[in-house]
């Protein structure tokens, strides 16, 4: 079934998990957009895992434009298709979350190894490496390309 994050109430089933990959969430202005639906979803113990965008990027603070920090988000563009694209922080999320949840974990995802085609393969396979070995540490677990966000349902 094809619905907005914002109309998932409307499933009427229960879960055990929820999970949301690789940053469609980040076109949700205001996660508590769907979080608030999610104990309606989900079987008490219930887990939920997102994949989403952080507002820092190791990658990312090079770039002049710093568009992960811009207030109001930003546009985005895919295959000629162009949407508002906002970016959370973890204390964002977690707010997001409130106090029906417990937090479990944050990872980095890709905080230190660049896109596979921006360097060699030697290089890249040297920070993979390294990024498995900080991804759950501060400041690798809420500063990455994406962050991975495990909440339980209390």
């Amino acid at each position: 079934r094809q619905i907005s994050y914002e109309q998932i109430s409307q499933i009427g089933e229960r879960f055990d998990f929820v999970f949301s990959n690789f940053g469609g969430l980040n076109c949700i202005d205001d996660l508590s957009k769907v979080t608030t639906h999610l104990p309606g979803l989900l079987n008490t113990g219930g887990v939920v895992t997102f994949v989403i965008m952080p507002k820092i990027s190791p990658w990312e603070i090079a770039s002049p434009t710093f568009r992960r920090l811009k207030k109001g988000g930003i546009i985005a563009h895919v295959d000629g298709h162009y949407f508002p694209t906002y970016y959370h922080s973890l204390s964002d999320i977690r707010k997001a979350f409130g106090d029906k949840f417990e937090f479990i974990r944050s990872e980095g995802l890709a905080a230190l190894s660049p896109p596979p085609h921006k360097t060699n393969l030697k290089l890249y396979n040297l920070l993979r490496k390294i990024d498995n070995i900080v991804n759950k540490t501060l400041p690798f677990n809420r500063w990455a390309d994406h962050i991975i966000v495990t909440f339980r349902l209390k």
